[in-house]
């Protein structure tokens, strides 16, 4: 018998909340490997100013983070399963803009950049 869609989205859950403390010890070294990657995503995007974009499993939020600063006047959405991750994302310098919120399963983080001139 196959589990459930419910038990293995609640599996992958406790597991990620699990990792998320060591992830975000390593997530500089992780971050400046997938680089190449992320970079090559966005770029297909060909983003415009005003779009709006959903990262889903964003995890520490990459590239929905760096998405964001492409799209001054639109909006990026960030969907994950685990809350330790998210929080990860929104304790990023360029995420001071972004609201996490969402109980339990519907955890997302939506963010708005201002220009790092405007940074506080």
């Amino acid at each position: 018998m196959q589990p459930s869609e419910e038990a293995i989205r609640e599996q992958q859950q406790a597991v990620w909340n699990q990792f998320s403390p060591g992830w975000k010890k390593w997530d500089d070294f992780m971050m400046q490997f997938l680089r190449p990657m992320g970079a090559a995503i966005v770029n297909a995007l060909e983003l415009q100013p005003t779009d709006a974009v959903l990262d889903i499993a964003t995890g520490t939020g990459e590239p929905g983070l760096t998405i964001a600063s492409l799209v001054p006047d639109g909006t990026v959405i960030g969907t994950d399963l685990s809350e330790g991750m998210l929080a990860t994302a929104g304790k990023k310098r360029n995420a001071w803009a972004c609201i996490i919120s969402g109980p339990n399963r519907r955890m997302s983080m939506r963010c708005r950049l201002r220009p790092t001139s405007s940074m506080p």
